[in-house]
């Protein structure tokens, strides 16, 4: 039987000071616990942190975890949205160094939305690494002994890689992705992850198609427009 909680079991900290862009860490949030895992907002608030939604403050939400008090060692993973604000006043506690240390020596997942992968030179711990990013980021990371990938840039995925093409933030964005065989090939052992649930099902080629038509239709329509 297929896993439809991949991540249960697993304990992830969303990193977070007043500021943080609201929707980066909502949707991201509303995914993660539909696939099974359990969440903790660390912050270096306390009692409750104030996101940023679009040009206000938006809603507040309650702090699981003083920074001060967190370890890396109490967690599986690690997000942390975006927001200038937010970011800023990540970058001037020296918590934010120490944690961030932690997850990069102990080799657990870290994904920075925005332009929190600023904060990842300050672990010290990115020479030689590969960094996702945009490119108001990307000289900080370069500076810091990282290799930067943002728009425009390519680079191979291991045959393990999972990961979503279907954007979890609604503004719009493009990628192209260039596999490796046939894309639409219908063979033994292949699946997909329902974007909604993030539950594993069987590999539906026919509507992947209609998905690509579909979108092609709708550029189409809004180039002519």
């Amino acid at each position: 039987m297929q896993n439809d909680k991949p991540l249960a079991g697993k304990t992830i900290a969303i990193l977070v000071s007043n500021g943080f862009e609201e929707v980066q860490m909502t949707e991201p949030q509303r995914a993660l616990l539909a696939a099974g895992a359990t969440l903790k907002i660390v912050s270096t608030e306390q009692g409750l942190v104030n996101g940023w939604h679009e040009k206000a403050w938006g809603h507040y939400f309650a702090v699981d975890v003083p920074l001060s008090n967190a370890l890396a060692a109490d967690f599986d993973a690690v997000l942390i949205p975006g927001g200038e604000r937010g970011v800023a006043k990540l970058a001037a506690n020296p918590h934010t160094k120490r944690i961030l240390r932690g997850f990069a020596d102990a080799g657990k997942p870290i994904a920075a939305l925005g332009g929190a992968p600023q904060l990842l030179a300050l672990s010290e711990r990115i020479q030689g690494r590969t960094v996702v990013a945009s490119d108001s980021v990307r000289e900080t990371l370069e500076a810091a002994g990282a290799k930067a990938l943002s728009v425009r840039d390519a680079a191979p995925l291991g045959a393990d890689i999972v990961h979503s093409v279907t954007n979890p933030i609604p503004r719009f964005t493009g990628a192209i992705h260039v596999y490796g065989g046939d894309f639409f090939h219908i063979g033994p052992g292949r699946c997909q992850w329902d974007p909604e649930t993030l539950s594993p099902c069987e590999y539906d080629a026919q509507r992947t198609m209609r998905v690509f038509e579909e979108a092609n239709a709708r550029w189409a329509a809004a180039a002519r427009a």
